[in-house]
């Protein structure tokens, strides 16, 4: 009888003796690190951040502008002659927006033929995928419209191009002056390093995608860059 009890205790001390093993097992897996660092514990503050974070969207409209761009433009790498401004043309998907968008243009005079200018081509994209209807053509009413309707456009200094991340659906405006005249540009990020924009005069063009590189202006001795700036779409957070 004597035995048993003896028996019965060790078997109770080896239990928990084990039992205390496993939980100690426990506290240093919890601690451990992975490669060195170890492992983060999201605080309350953290976590309300990354359900931003999920909430967060692209900027509304964006991607309807970028899919309108490519639909009415040129495609990149399309011969010089199709899309140049003296003998070349639109595309038919852009005559077609063009006079949804502007259907008072006869007002407007001889040119640009067909649209076949910058703040043009760009209004005629932003109004036909629904995100600003009443985009105006003419740089210094774009960028009153702009001003105008916080709601719909952020504003953001373009100035050191290097130094700024372009999202699609971006508008970049730009402002100069070559020996004393004054010049300026629209266009529309579509991603990949590209644009959709087009000019009409001398060496003009119809609505074409080309490089960003190629079109994006900086300060030179012979150019002075007066304005430049990224037009974005508003972003939005869903409801909830």
């Amino acid at each position: 009888m004597h035995h048993h009890r003896v028996s019965v205790s060790k078997a109770f001390f080896s239990a928990v003796l084990c039992l205390a093993m496993i939980t100690a097992s426990i506290i240093v897996f919890s601690s451990c690190t992975v490669r060195g660092e170890p492992q983060a514990v999201n605080t309350p503050e953290q976590t309300e951040k990354d359900d931003d974070k999920e909430k967060q969207v692209e900027p509304a409209g964006s991607t309807e502008i970028v899919n309108k761009a490519i639909e009415l433009a040129w495609p990149y790498g399309t011969p010089k002659e199709v899309y140049k401004y003296e003998g070349g043309s639109p595309t038919e998907e852009f005559k077609s927006a063009l006079d949804a968008a502007y259907p008072d243009r006869s007002d407007w005079g001889k040119k640009p033929k067909a649209g076949a200018s910058c703040d043009v081509f760009v209004g005629t994209v932003v109004r036909s995928a629904g995100f600003d209807e009443s985009f105006p053509r003419g740089l210094d009413d774009v960028e009153a419209h702009i001003d105008k309707y916080p709601d719909l456009w952020e504003k953001h200094s373009y100035d050191d191009p290097s130094g700024f991340e372009l999202l699609p659906g971006d508008v970049i405006f730009q402002k100069w002056s070559t020996n004393g005249r004054s010049y300026g540009h629209i266009m529309i990020y579509i991603g990949d390093g590209k644009v959709a924009n087009a000019h009409y005069g001398g060496g003009g063009k119809y609505g074409i995608i080309q490089l960003l590189s190629k079109q994006v202006r900086n300060n030179t001795e012979i150019r002075t860059l007066k304005k430049s700036y990224v037009f974005r779409p508003v972003r939005k957070k869903e409801n909830g």
